[in-house]
């Protein structure tokens, strides 16, 4: 098994034909002699299978290719060997697996069916088997495919592209009971709060009601300076709106006054000037008194 993008045209042959009647009859294709399966990019599934003549078709839609350059570089590779198959073949009237409508384009893709049930296998996005009828429209797949052959029919030819696996992915769904019963039980608690009505208040048992955890609110009405117990219905005042219980009075706090600096003025010493005299008395003294000493 190769992916799409890997799929080089230049490999395929076809082989001797075979007859299911004298009008129709299939030619097999090969790709380095061995059967062409590959991997194709994740489709919009547009419809519930469809039934044609007792032949089960899933229809993959290609709509998105504009957006999409994996889907797109898919479309062209089978327009590729559409081309391919048309020039080799030109006597006859050659019919696309490619459907365009005014509203989509479409790949048809066979499922091989024995006695009724699908020869294929079928996962969701989590690697489990799932059954055929999970196979719906709105979902997105991945598939497995396998260019088997071409058909021919009177005067007309097509691809036979048939579906090997198929991925689906699921929309998630919870198994068993996964509802979280402690919720139901703290909202039967906050209806019997007298204080849920106060408009002080509401807005934390609103918060509790949007199932944010009580110690989470409880810190928010601590840093609101509000006492937490109110929640648990311990709130001994009355149902009054003016009337809310904070954690500690903050009144008690007195605000400081900022004392102004009193700035003292230096006061300037006067500069005396001294004569010469004066300065060599000053001298001769400390001389004298040097030798006192």
């Amino acid at each position: 098994m190769i992916y799409f993008t890997d799929i080089n045209i230049s490999k395929l042959a076809f082989k001797s034909s075979y007859y299911y009647s004298k009008q129709f009859y299939k030619v097999p294709i090969k790709y380095n002699k061995d059967n062409l399966i590959f991997q194709s990019p994740m489709f919009y599934i547009p419809y519930d299978v469809k039934i044609h003549d007792n032949k089960y078709y899933l229809y993959l839609s290609l709509s998105n290719k504009d957006s999409n350059n994996m889907v797109e570089y898919f479309y062209d590779k089978i327009k590729d060997i559409e081309n391919l198959i048309c020039k080799k073949y030109k006597k006859y009237t050659f019919c696309s697996s490619i459907r365009k409508s005014p509203n989509n384009t479409t790949i048809k893709i066979r499922i091989p069916m024995y006695n009724n049930k699908p020869l294929i296998e079928i996962f969701n996005q989590n690697k489990k088997t799932i059954d055929f009828k999970d196979i719906h429209s709105q979902l997105y797949c991945e598939t497995i495919l396998h260019l088997e052959s071409i058909w021919f029919y009177e005067n007309k030819c097509g691809l036979t592209i048939n579906l090997l696996q198929i991925k689906i992915n699921q929309p998630n769904v919870l198994n068993g009971y996964a509802f979280d019963d402690t919720k139901s039980v703290i909202k039967s608690s906050i209806k019997s709060n007298v204080d849920e009505n106060n408009p002080a208040y509401s807005k934390y048992f609103k918060m509790l009601k949007m199932g944010i955890p009580p110690d989470a609110v409880k810190q928010k009405m601590i840093l609101s300076n509000i006492d937490p117990n109110i929640l648990d219905g311990k709130n001994t005042h009355n149902n009054n709106k003016d009337n809310i219980r904070p954690i500690f009075d903050v009144s008690i706090l007195k605000k400081t006054k900022k004392t102004k600096k009193s700035k003292k003025k230096s006061k300037k010493k006067s500069k005396t000037i001294h004569s010469l005299d004066e300065i060599k008395q000053v001298l001769n003294t400390l001389k004298k008194i040097k030798k006192n000493i």
